[in-house]
């Protein structure tokens, strides 16, 4: 099973800076150690407790200038996750997430 997760959030600094900061190479190396790939139930039942490993396929962060500010004074930032869940594992599809990246983009 594939989904995708996206969304979109409005930083107040220009697009230039926001770059600076989410498009270094150390905001690279942390989305590496969030790409999903799959979801795999390691125990449990989906239940309370149950321990699930996800990996990330491609997380892409995009950065443009918000049209609906003064120029430089805000920019729009929108993450995308894409998933690939076993058949076996879709009822645990719902456990993905995009927050984190949300969060870093906050």
């Amino acid at each position: 099973m594939f989904g995708t997760l996206s969304e979109e959030v409005e930083v107040k600094v220009s697009a230039d800076k926001a770059w600076q900061v989410y498009g270094t190479l150390k905001l690279g190396d942390l989305a590496a150690k969030y790409i999903v790939d799959g979801l795999e139930v390691i125990e449990g039942d989906g239940g309370v407790g149950t321990i699930v490993k996800i990996t990330f396929k491609p997380v892409r962060f995009e950065v443009k200038d918000n049209p609906n500010d003064e120029p430089g004074s805000s920019c729009l930032m929108k993450t995308t996750i894409e998933y690939d869940v076993k058949e076996e594992d879709a009822a645990n599809a719902s456990l993905a997430t995009i927050d984190p990246f949300v969060a870093l983009m906050k």
